[in-house]
């Protein structure tokens, strides 16, 4: 279950296509791009960066595409 509301998460998505579109690839592309650098900041082993993740709403499970989209958002004021 998520810490968004649906309405937030086809928020994201809409940017997920917007994103494709404006570089010319698959949201596919773009999903695959996104979860790939998710998964090297859970693998960071910088001791900030481990903190920061351990001090996230995602400190016990892995985020999707669209939730760190709209974390990463909410993290820099939109």
């Amino acid at each position: 279950m998520s810490i968004y509301s649906q309405e937030q998460l086809n928020k994201a998505k809409e940017i997920i296509r917007q994103m494709a579109a404006a570089r010319g690839i698959s949201e596919d592309a773009i999903r695959i791009e996104m979860s790939a650098a998710i998964d090297a900041a859970l693998a960071e082993t910088d001791p900030q960066v481990r903190d920061a993740w351990a001090h996230s709403p995602f400190a016990h499970t892995r985020p999707t595409v669209e939730e760190f989209i709209l974390f990463a958002a909410q993290e820099v004021g939109e």
